[in-house]
């Protein structure tokens, strides 16, 4: 991969790419904060086992590896199921819920690039 010139004179790098797209899981093309304070949040979250998150939309680009276990997204009425060393990008602007249909923790690395001060997630009532 050209982006990655650099590593060739590393030979003790590994590079594995999780996730490389333009669209979310959704097909909706990703669109940056307009924003003259970016901010980049990152951080893990564990989902206990038969667990899920409230019911939510992203109005930033957000990105979920799993660590370890499974991650079930559901929009729409769509499911779609990722496993450990998968990543998605999750759907803007549309409410989803995360679940963990497995009997054990799921844990997602999260990266969300939003604006500082502005909400990265809003719960959906």
């Amino acid at each position: 991969m050209a982006a990655y010139y650099w590593l060739k004179n590393f030979p003790t790098y590994f590079l594995v790419v999780l996730l490389k797209t333009t669209a979310t899981a959704t097909d909706q093309p990703l669109t940056l904060p307009q924003t003259d304070t970016p901010e980049i949040t990152s951080m893990v979250i564990t989902i206990q086992p038969n667990g899920h998150s409230n019911l939510h939309q992203h109005p930033v680009p957000v990105i979920a590896h799993v660590l370890e276990g499974t991650l079930e997204t559901r929009v729409g009425g769509v499911s779609r199921t990722y496993k450990a060393g998968e990543a998605v990008a999750e759907p803007m602007n549309t409410p989803m819920q995360a679940f963990n249909p497995g009997g054990v923790p799921t844990k997602l690395l999260v990266v969300m690039v939003g604006a500082k001060g502005k909400p990265s997630s809003i719960a959906v009532e």
